[in-house]
């Protein structure tokens, strides 16, 4: 399915929480994962409901475990998470797309 088209490797990893000392959030040790990585400018939605726009775009397996404010690195350039999509079949999940900006 969705795994012969994921050709590209991005490492992923997940904002754990904010330091008291100058509010700068920590991550925890990057995973790498396969993905679909797609550079376009899209129109997508932050986690308060703020229109913005995504430069980079992923197709991840359906499994993955991904949220925004996440951090991604790909082609060692480091995004950050703004939304996520839990995409449909008309009985399965097929994949996670995940819109990221700077």
């Amino acid at each position: 399915m969705i795994g012969d088209y994921l050709h590209q490797t991005i490492t992923l990893e997940r904002r754990q929480a904010s330091s008291v000392v100058g509010g700068e959030p920590t991550y925890a040790a990057g995973v790498q994962l396969a993905a679909r990585v797609q550079h376009e400018l899209r129109a997508a939605h932050d986690s308060i409901g703020n229109q913005v726009v995504s430069s980079t775009q992923l197709d991840l397996e359906p499994a993955t475990v991904i949220a925004p404010e996440d951090r991604v690195t790909v082609d060692g350039q480091k995004y950050r998470v703004i939304s996520v999509k839990r995409q449909r079949g008309l009985d399965y999940e097929s994949h996670v797309l995940a819109f990221l900006g700077g």
